[in-house]
């Protein structure tokens, strides 16, 4: 199912509670759709609008506070690199511009 609407906060409350109801600290992408119905990108979505509450990495999606110190670190680091490789990415378009 493909969900079109922002996400709101009640989107976050819902992902937040499947997360916590799941039995395990990390919920794959998969687990969340069978739950959910929501596709990919709204859950991805509904973590990026729960200021900091919700992380997602290669091993799903979890509550942060949940998480040990280092899962903390490399999802904060993996977030890091992609922003510095977007940032590049980006200065090199604008470096296309006719002025």
């Amino acid at each position: 199912m493909k969900t079109s609407h922002p996400p709101t906060l009640q989107d976050v409350e819902t992902l937040w509670t499947c997360l916590a109801r799941n039995g395990s600290i990390w919920s794959s992408a998969r687990k969340i759709y069978y739950s959910l119905k929501w596709d990919d990108r709204h859950i991805r979505a509904v973590a990026s609008a729960s200021q900091g509450r919700i992380i997602g990495g290669q091993k799903g999606y979890a509550i942060t506070a949940l998480c040990d110190e280092d899962e903390v670190h490399h999802v904060v680091a993996r977030l890091r690199s992609q922003a510095k490789r977007m940032n590049k990415r980006a200065k090199e378009i604008e470096k296309l511009i006719v002025r």
